[in-house]
């Protein structure tokens, strides 16, 4: 894929007098990935969301009833201050493309100071602490390691598949291997969730259908926070 597969979020998306964005090799990738990262940076004190949503036929949206689909993606919080830490990277499915009104299911890297991977489901305008109301699941540990180098990447997969009886199982692995030869593990303190038909344990029905897959960086008061993205893989459903 290239950069040509992935358009901004439009508006209410934070636009680049906002927040800028774009490829670098000016930054060190993580350990068996490509030559270029993809970063985020806050240039103010906004809160919102900026990002990218996959504009490949049969993604914009995923197209079938009751069908969603895999991504999996590389990412890293880059910035850490008592003034940068309230930003977190993020990517999965939403229905919909404005970010103040459309839910989905995502997977981040939290917005606090030592962040935790979080499963949301609900609104990106919400944001992403490890507290929020939406979050499904969160590791069990908790990180601090920010900056440049090989650490502190996480190569993380979301799988949110929609079964025919209006089910959506969802499903976050961690790779414990290489970028090249992954070996999807599971993550402390986040079984698999069913997102059962009638709202039972999220308190909500579930999303089926109309996915756009999206990455970005949901920043809050963070002005100079930094999010990077590497080895983005969307997938959609077909079965069942």
């Amino acid at each position: 894929m290239s950069q040509a597969n992935w358009n901004d979020l439009a508006s209410p998306a934070l636009d680049t007098s906002k927040v800028n964005r774009g490829v670098t090799n000016a930054l060190t990738p993580p350990t068996g990935g490509g030559s270029f990262v993809y970063g985020f940076k806050s240039l103010d004190t906004s809160t919102g969301v900026a990002g990218k949503v996959c504009n490949i036929a049969g993604t914009a949206p995923i197209t079938g009833t009751k069908k969603c689909g895999r991504m999996s993606a590389v990412m890293k919080k880059y910035t850490a201050s008592s003034l940068t830490s309230v930003y977190a990277p993020f990517f999965g499915f939403l229905v919909g493309v404005d970010v103040s009104s459309s839910y989905g299911y995502f997977l981040s890297l939290s917005d606090d100071v030592s962040y935790r991977i979080i499963l949301k489901k609900g609104l990106l305008t919400g944001g992403l602490s490890a507290g929020d109301a939406g979050v499904l699941r969160q590791s069990t540990q908790g990180y601090t390691n920010y900056g440049d180098g090989t650490s502190g990447w996480f190569h993380l997969r979301l799988d949110v598949l929609v079964n025919p009886h209006g089910e959506v199982v969802l499903s976050t692995k961690l790779n414990t291997g290489t970028i090249a030869a992954p070996v999807w593990s599971a993550v402390a303190g986040m079984a698999d969730y069913t997102d059962d038909a009638i709202g039972i344990l999220s308190g909500t029905s579930p999303y089926l259908q109309g996915f756009y897959l999206v990455y970005g960086h949901y920043t809050e008061s963070a002005s100079g926070a930094v999010s990077l993205f590497d080895q983005i893989e969307p997938l959609r459903q077909i079965s069942p």
